[in-house]
């Protein structure tokens, strides 16, 4: 066993390690099988419906970001490796093992043998190679898979089932991101097509299931694979999955969804409202929670705007000050949330704890904006220069408590004499109006990864338009953020990574608000379910009690 970048990676079979018996860790916070019922032996069959309620726009994984995408995503594609839930371990799965060389810029891995796509197509090591060349030249259209190979240089294949991937400069956190969705493997045929057309139908993976149809704001649905037997290291079993087939519903209302869950018209449901979780529980079902590992929910900057307000850090420092989050938590919220501490969550390796430096602190925030020359107005919103200070957020709809979350928020604000405007696009809108000037803030509910390095992919910097000044927060927490990548020695990361987070939250970039759980509903007859080690969905070993 190597220890490399803040997770163990173990070089093993697949076999062995389920001789070993990795498997998932318990409920209720961790990774592992949840379900009603008690014990039993798995049965074969059913259809599981599960209600999401956000619309996965893309079922590309080398294109999409949505938990919910990923959610489905995660059942139709395998990943090179697998990351265990429990101890957060990299292990085994399409690579059998593999080698990293001592500067982290090579990675070696070695393919199991008779692994095939759904289309009849075997996973070679030139299959890899296509995969990552594909990722790289999607670019922007592929940000997250992308952020993950940077410095990619391409990938040599050895043998037909060895294949040597490299990289300009030590890439610390690429082992654990081939465990991502991410990264996940995608036939010949998928690579063929153009992006565009692969984010409703073509998706064709090595996964132990297989793509039906997906119909947008409506339904996705997949069927069981005969013949799977290439299972990650971190599963219960081994062969074919339990299930016939998974028939995803977009329920985008969270009542609905949570009385969808109540009445038996769904086994399960992703997003269980806030509000709903205690009756869900006094009916008798599951409720399966995980802190999510990764980026908290949070405020953080605009990149692709320069304006007075946000520009100033009294500002910036003094909405941190404003914000009230043991208030949101306990008033808009419940105790499956936490407060932030940091803009990693606690379960994140890597995470430093900056609770002091984000205690509410109404009286500092004021006397920010008293010396910044920020004075109350009559309707006590301050103005500076005859400028009222009014900053915008830009946030997306995805089912959860963002709204009340943002509202109260905004109430917060008011107090110090901050105004705050809120701007609401569907999934897949806000991003382009933060390009077209909306928006100082992005309101952002989390990323998931179990990897630090995802402040680089997901921490949202001055950049793309407005350069940083050289020397200015901004300015080095870029550089921490991309020294961090590159940083091999695990002690030696974790410090830029504690850098990169207290740069984050001193500078005011970013506002931590709360750690989010990704919170799921089951009917009694689900048993087998499990979260992976980054909260999504693991429905291979999921099964039904009454077949």
């Amino acid at each position: 066993m190597v220890t490399r970048g803040f997770w163990s990676v173990h070089v093993l079979s697949v076999g062995l390690a389920a001789t070993l018996g990795f498997g998932l860790a318990g409920c209720g916070g961790s990774g592992g099988p949840a379900g009603a019922g008690g014990d039993g032996s798995p049965r074969t069959g059913g259809n599981l419906r599960l209600g999401l309620g956000v619309d996965p726009v893309c079922l590309d994984p080398q294109q999409s970001g949505i938990a919910d995408a990923i959610n489905i995503e995660r059942s139709i594609v395998d990943s090179l490796t697998a990351q265990d839930p429990k101890t957060n371990a990299i292990v085994p799965w399409l690579a059998t093992s593999w080698q990293v060389s001592p500067d982290a810029a090579g990675f070696t891995f070695h393919l199991r043998s008779g692994v095939t796509f759904s289309d009849g197509s075997a996973l070679t090591a030139t299959t890899v190679r296509d995969n990552f060349d594909a990722v790289v030249r999607a670019g922007g259209r592929a940000p997250l898979a992308a952020s993950y190979l940077a410095g990619y240089r391409g990938t040599d294949v050895i043998d037909p089932l060895t294949a040597r991937v490299r990289f300009g400069q030590p890439n610390a956190q690429f082992l654990q991101a081939t465990s991502t969705v991410s990264l996940g493997l995608l036939s010949s045929a998928t690579l063929a097509r153009p992006l565009a057309d692969r984010c409703v139908s073509g998706i064709i993976g090595s996964g132990p299931f297989v793509l039906d149809s997906y119909v947008p704001r409506q339904s996705v649905t997949v069927h069981r694979r005969a013949g799977y037997r290439w299972g990650p290291a971190t599963a219960r079993h081994t062969g074919d999955a339990y299930l016939d087939k998974i028939t995803y519903s977009i329920i985008p209302d969270g009542g609905v969804r949570a009385g969808a869950l109540r009445s038996g018209q769904v086994g399960g449901v992703t997003a269980l409202p806030v509000q709903d979780t205690s009756q869900v529980r006094q009916a008798g079902l599951t409720v399966a929670r995980k802190i999510i590992p990764g980026v908290v929910a949070c405020l953080s900057v605009n990149p692709f705007v320069s304006r007075p307000a946000i520009d100033d850090s009294s500002v910036r420092r003094a909405v941190v000050k404003a914000v009230n989050r043991a208030e949101v938590v306990g008033t808009v919220l419940s105790d499956d949330y936490k407060v932030a501490t940091s803009i990693l969550s606690a379960s994140t390796p890597g995470y430093a704890d900056l609770g002091a430096s984000l205690a509410y602190d109404p009286a500092g925030a004021r006397k920010l904006l008293d010396a910044a020359g920020w004075t109350a107005g009559p309707d006590g919103i301050r103005r500076r220069g005859g400028q009222r200070l009014t900053l915008a957020v830009a946030w997306t709809t995805n089912g959860g408590p963002d709204q009340e979350v943002l509202e109260l928020i905004q109430q917060q604000l008011r107090q110090v004499g901050i105004e705050l405007t809120l701007r609401q696009f569907v999934t897949g809108q806000a991003f382009p109006a933060m390009q077209r000037g909306i928006g100082d803030y992005a309101w952002g509910a989390g990323a998931f990864r179990t990897d630090p390095d995802i402040l680089r992919a997901k921490i949202v910097l001055p950049g793309p338009v407005v350069p940083p000044a050289p020397g200015s927060p901004a300015d080095r927490l870029n550089a921490a953020l991309a020294r961090q990548a590159a940083t091999v020695d695990d002690a030696q990361r974790r410090k830029v990574v504690d850098e990169a987070q207290r740069l984050a939250v001193d500078a005011g970039i970013t506002v931590p608000v709360y750690e989010i759980p990704a919170v799921v509903g089951l009917a009694k007859d689900v048993r087998g379910f499990a979260f992976t080690a980054s909260a999504n969905l693991f429905l291979y070993d999921t099964w039904l009690g009454n077949g």
